[in-house]
């Protein structure tokens, strides 16, 4: 699984070539959310990765967002361990 987090704004037309030109072999993705309500939050071991989106056309035409939004959808991943 690779997931994929970008601030920056793009078309989805944009942004599926800007995917499908890098070197590994993408065949197939899935877009969840973009815009402020989009967020990315990894904790691992003693690092910590948090990032939010921010432009929406018509909504928040404003790269300034530094909030989390409310998470209605997670998609949460655990090492069993045994």
């Amino acid at each position: 699984m690779l997931l994929i987090f970008s601030r920056s704004s793009f078309s989805m037309a944009d942004l599926n070539d800007k995917l499908l030109a890098l070197p590994i072999d993408l065949e197939c993705a899935q877009h969840l959310e973009g815009g402020p309500e989009a967020s990315f939050y990894l904790k691992f071991n003693d690092v910590t990765l948090q990032s939010m989106g921010s432009y929406e056309t018509d909504f928040n035409e404003k790269d300034s967002n530094d909030i989390f939004m409310p998470l209605p959808n997670v998609i949460g991943i655990i090492k069993k361990t045994e």
